[in-house]
């Protein structure tokens, strides 16, 4: 795997950080795509500052169900996209703080290994948004593949609610493309896949027969380059987690010749343990490795929306 920081490199990764003060529109385009449709490939908008420039067609593909569906709520999307270009940057609508700092919200006294997921409010009542970074992020990174070997690799979160039952309605995460990395490109067509897990279970090799529940998303290539790519993808089944479920979120890094994506992720805090993943395979059977297998601290930037 590859991540880079701006001014150095470590081995097979390479971490790449932003400043500590977020892109604007202007200096960074922004695209925001609500992915899915329930009948039909759908329709999201993807393009500048406002939300609705660009509207390209999607699709999701659930295995065992329709195609998902989604739409702008109020010219943004509901989670509360990164970037700043969508009105709620991360955190949600009410200032980007954690709802709870004990069990779901930010660690008490700076603990080296946070205790669980952080839970924000999201951008409508009732609404909750899971995410082991922080919301927002003041140092960002990229985590990409090393070529050709690792091409299409999963990077991949599980998230954990701080009730239950918790519905999982939507899904969020970034690809980026760093100014000095040029072979980002977050425009790439990919999978998305979701796994639901029992309180104890690692992640599975086998997904699709091992996992309490698994979904696999095909998402196209954008119609549009752009630097910074949110991906909203709603879900037409919501997943519903019951006591002790967590969810893997894993997101494939492809490529096309030398070209990959780079997904976002966050050097604010150490990471927690068991929590960030690396498939080493690009399709089942994987071989799942702690990031921090490799030397990473970073918490990837992958969010899920829903309800308690």
């Amino acid at each position: 795997m590859m991540l880079s920081r701006y001014l150095c490199t470590l081995g097979l990764i390479a971490l790449v950080a932003c400043s500590a003060t977020e892109p604007t529109p202007e200096a960074q385009s922004s695209g925001v795509e609500v992915e899915g449709g329930s009948s039909a490939p759908t329709a999201g908008a993807q393009g500048g500052g406002d939300g609705g420039a660009g509207v390209e067609p999607v699709a999701g593909v659930v295995m065992g169900g329709a195609p998902t569906a989604g739409e702008l709520v109020g010219g943004s999307p509901e989670g509360g996209a990164e970037g700043g270009a969508e009105g709620g940057a991360e955190g949600g609508a009410q200032g980007g703080e954690p709802m709870s700092a004990g069990a779901g919200g930010a660690p008490a006294g700076g603990s080296a290994n946070p205790p669980t997921t952080h839970v924000y409010p999201g951008a409508t009542e009732g609404q909750v948004i899971l995410s082991n970074a922080p919301r927002p992020c003041e140092r960002r990174t990229t985590i990409s593949p090393y070529l050709p070997d690792e091409a299409g690799h999963h990077a991949g979160s599980i998230l954990t609610p701080s009730s239950y039952p918790f519905t999982v309605s939507m899904i969020e995460y970034t690809l980026e493309e760093p100014p000095d990395i040029p072979t980002c490109k977050s425009e790439l067509a990919h999978r998305l896949e979701l796994s639901v897990l029992s309180a104890e279970q690692a992640p599975p090799a086998s997904p699709s027969s091992e996992a309490l529940r698994h979904i696999s998303l095909e998402l196209p290539q954008a119609m549009a380059p752009t630097e910074r790519r949110v991906i909203l993808q709603n879900l037409a089944d919501p997943i519903t987690l019951n006591e002790g479920e967590r969810l893997l979120v894993s997101v494939s890094l492809a490529s096309e010749g030398a070209d990959h994506l780079c997904i976002a992720a966050c050097e604010d805090e150490p990471a927690r343990r068991e929590a960030e993943f690396w498939s080493n395979a690009p399709q089942a059977p994987y071989d799942w490795a702690e990031l921090g297998s490799f030397g990473l601290t970073s918490e990837l930037m992958i969010s899920v929306i829903g309800a308690e």
